[in-house]
């Protein structure tokens, strides 16, 4: 029993003390402090070169094989009508087709980053040549078939096409650092 009385008597001045603590927190006309913090949204995370440049470099190996293969392509589907040349037609018709697709997921990833400013200039001046390059559409100028239909107008749309596959060319070597 007089364990019990000794640990009340030291628990007493405790109890007191948290009870004017409780009451002092507890002022009358003091407002509580708000515990909510508002809602901020986040701010987009910068990407790095790195992420930008991959973007290109998924398609780069690609892009320089038509670039390289363009003028060959044409003189195959227009003058080499052996089964060999008509296939090699084909192919070549359809990774031109291919090109604009592909010129136009790049510049949409692009558009869905933010980009360093070290390379907005860069990777706008590569956007605008895919921009030409994918503003022809091959298949509704030269036609669905495997081969281009030899009009006017898809003959002008794929001369357009060599035009931006050249200024194409130079980007790419513009990123040399990045890849």
């Amino acid at each position: 029993m007089l364990t019990i009385l000794k640990t009340r008597d030291a628990l007493a001045p405790m109890a007191i003390t948290l009870l004017l603590l409780a009451g002092c927190s507890a002022g009358g006309d003091a407002k509580p402090e708000s515990t909510v913090t508002p809602w901020v949204a986040p701010t987009p995370e910068e990407a790095t070169p790195e992420q930008v440049a991959s973007v290109l470099a998924e398609y780069e190996t690609d892009w320089r094989d038509v670039i390289d293969g363009a003028i060959d392509c044409r003189f195959t589907w227009t003058v080499d009508d052996t089964p060999t040349g008509q296939l090699q037609g084909t192919t070549c018709f359809t990774t031109e087709k291919t090109i604009g697709i592909t010129s136009q997921l790049a510049v949409r990833e692009w558009g869905e980053m933010e980009i360093p400013s070290s390379m907005q200039d860069l990777v706008a001046s590569t956007s605008k040549v895919l921009g030409l390059i994918s503003e022809t559409d091959l298949a509704a100028v030269c036609g669905e078939d495997s081969e281009p239909n030899g009009t006017q107008e898809c003959n002008d749309a794929l001369g357009s096409r060599n035009f931006a596959y050249s200024m194409l060319e130079g980007e790419l070597d513009k990123w040399k650092p990045y890849l």
